[in-house]
């Protein structure tokens, strides 16, 4: 996306969007380095909510 003489451009990416990100996932999950960052939580409203 670029603005050109005053018009803005869209054009289409290069490359698929997440390219290359399965690739990326298994091998850092293969390093071991795959854990959460923040833990797991849930939303203080999740025990009102009714499925």
């Amino acid at each position: 996306m670029t603005i050109e003489d005053g018009a803005l451009v869209l054009r289409r990416p290069a490359s698929p969007a997440r390219t290359g990100w399965a690739e990326a996932a298994r091998r850092i999950a293969e390093a071991g380095d795959d854990e959460l960052v923040m833990g797991e939580f849930g939303n203080a409203e999740d025990s009102e909510l009714v499925w």
